[in-house]
């Protein structure tokens, strides 16, 4: 589910202002501590200024992350339930198109348990580091880790020890119908 931040990072671009780029939008980051989103859109400091779409193992980084909670989702999100943070190796490898006249980025995810024991994965989620402010119409900004999607898979995957699967994890920006 596209997280509320993801929503109010969007409703920036219709503050666009790379001349005088200011905090507007409170967002919670992965710490848990609320920042403001700033609205700063060139093509040199800013999302996406760098984009990583490898596997991470903790939320103070970005890219994707996996884990093992089971409580839908919402939009008010800011990290998974129970993270992942060892025992796998994955290998992440993206495509992206338009279905529809809907845009997608698909991600296929070879995850390699490298543990002793099995590991079921039932959560994924899609952190992007944003600049923001700390203060509401702060001038000054730094880049911080935020969740802009969590996904709980219908089928949680079971790796086993030693063995490997493959998860498709498919971010669009139209919500999944029932």
């Amino acid at each position: 589910m596209l997280t509320k931040t993801f929503k109010n990072f969007m409703m920036l671009m219709l503050e666009r202002s790379s001349a005088d780029p200011r905090g507007l939008i409170a967002a919670t980051g992965t710490n848990g501590t609320t920042y403001y989103l700033m609205n700063r859109f060139d093509n040199t400091s800013c999302f996406p200024y760098s984009i990583n779409y490898g596997w991470r193992s903790n939320v103070s980084d970005y890219g994707i992350i996996l884990g093992t909670g089971t409580t839908a989702p919402t939009e008010d999100d800011t990290t998974l339930e129970n993270i992942i943070s060892g025992g796998l190796s994955v290998t992440v490898t993206q495509r992206s198109g338009v279905n529809s006249g809907v845009p997608f980025v698909e991600y296929n995810l070879a995850i390699n348990n490298t543990g002793s024991a099995s590991v079921t994965i039932s959560e994924v989620g899609y952190i992007q580091r944003l600049q923001a402010a700390t203060a509401s119409g702060g001038t000054s900004g730094s880049y911080y880790p935020f969740l802009l999607d969590r996904t709980v898979l219908t089928r949680p995957v079971t790796v086993p020890a030693g063995g490997t699967s493959v998860i498709r994890y498919t971010l669009t920006t139209r919500e999944a119908e029932a």
